[in-house]
């Protein structure tokens, strides 16, 4: 698990948008500095958080009680509803509308990489109002979960530590995603049901209840029911090393590409990637040959291919000349064997002491080809598939998806 204090020399937006979002999300997708000019002298400025994960965009708005926490609860109450309730839905609504409104808005990631975020490229806008509040403030404050408006539709509102420790608890962004969208609809279809729940009633209920049903306080009970088990399926590690280790400029170079694919699934296909990638480092480990690993996960229709080659492949004369091209055949292969359209092969080879990792991304509409499947059919380089249900999460006694 990770562990973020609240440090009182850093403000609650600093701490969002700069470590958390960071760490979660990853820093290529992550604008912190939002201002941007509207036009020639004139500048304007979006949310205090924005993270943008291919087609979906998250719009977080942050408050922070300055004022300690001294104040009466009829003080810190009127403070809710006026900077919380009101200012910064009305500053989401005005991000929302200047996405719409602007064809081009320009601003810069973590690492200073430009990009345009107007709204036209995205199906989906998650909105936020978070807040850090004084002690003192009432509890029928802390129970609105969130606010809905014509202009900018349903806005959740939760405590600042109750989003910390969601993004500890889920991890993967596009869980993250799943969870708000679960968070929704339970407020929105069940909401006199989940009107009292604290927030770990809900994430509870998202863990282990379905979505067919309300959850109950009792809920809660299944993230400390939970199995932390990251070593099966956190691959963040090697998504941040992934810049290192693309291939040939014209197979996306652009590591992006690669990581916004990976920013879109779940845990449970982090899961299924991460028991390949490390198959195939024991293979190379041990000089084993192997054939390539695969998976697929049809809903995004994107695959991967991994394959670990043995120093029958990698001690040859033509090895340096011909490692990237059987990753790129291998991949092709299994774009073309699987109908995807996108497909992401990886290769890991020993180099002495060290692995030589590198990964490519093949794209394009799936077109018919019957030679290669007829090929395939007499001398496939692959196991056989089979399709499985994968779970995200495990509860103790109890699988659960």
């Amino acid at each position: 698990m990770l562990n973020w204090q609240m440090a009182e020399r850093e403000s609650t937006e600093h701490l969002i948008s700069k470590v958390v979002n960071s760490v979660v999300f990853f820093e290529e997708f992550v604008f912190a500095k939002n201002k941007f000019k509207s036009a020639p002298g004139m500048e304007l400025e979006l949310a205090d958080a924005v993270v943008a994960l291919d087609d979906v965009l998250l719009v977080m708005q942050i408050k922070e009680r300055s004022d300690g926490s001294a104040n009466t609860p009829e003080i810190e109450q009127k403070w809710f509803q006026r900077k919380v309730v009101g200012v910064a839905t009305r500053q989401i609504r005005d991000t929302l509308r200047y996405l719409v409104e602007h064809n081009e808005i320009k601003l810069a990631n973590e690492y200073g990489r430009i990009f345009d975020l107007a709204a036209g490229r995205y199906s989906e806008i998650i909105r936020f109002v978070l807040y850090q509040a004084s002690d003192n403030l009432p509890e029928s404050c802390r129970l609105k979960k969130f606010h809905r408006s014509a202009e900018g539709g349903f806005i959740h509102i939760l405590d600042v530590e109750d989003y910390l420790k969601i993004a500890q608890l889920l991890r993967v962004p596009e869980d993250i995603i799943r969870y708000f969208r679960y968070r929704e609809l339970m407020l929105t279809k069940f909401e006199s049901e989940c009107a009292s729940l604290p927030e770990a009633s809900l994430a509870g209920g998202y863990i282990g209840d379905g979505d067919d049903k309300p959850p109950q306080f009792e809920s809660f009970s299944n993230l400390h029911r939970m199995v932390f088990d990251d070593e099966t399926w956190d691959i963040s590690r090697h998504l941040r090393t992934l810049r290192d280790h693309t291939s040939d400029p014209k197979y996306h170079d652009d590591y992006y590409e690669i990581m916004r694919e990976f920013v879109r699934l779940p845990r449970s296909m982090w899961r299924v990637f991460k028991e390949r990638f490390d198959l195939c480092i024991k293979n190379a480990q041990e000089d084993k040959f192997a054939l390539p690993y695969r998976g697929a996960f049809p809903e995004r229709s994107i695959g991967f291919m991994l394959f670990s080659p043995d120093s029958g492949y990698t001690k040859r004369d033509d090895w340096g000349k011909n490692r990237i091209k059987g990753l790129i055949n291998f991949t092709s292969l299994q774009k073309f064997d699987q109908k995807l359209e996108k497909c992401i092969g990886v290769q890991i080879a020993k180099d002495g002491q060290e692995f030589d990792i590198q990964w490519c991304m093949i794209t394009g509409e799936w077109v018919d080809d019957p030679d290669l499947k007829a090929k395939l059919e007499v001398s496939s380089p692959f196991r056989p598939v089979s399709e499985k249900q994968q779970f995200s999460y495990f509860l103790h006694d109890q699988q659960q998806i």
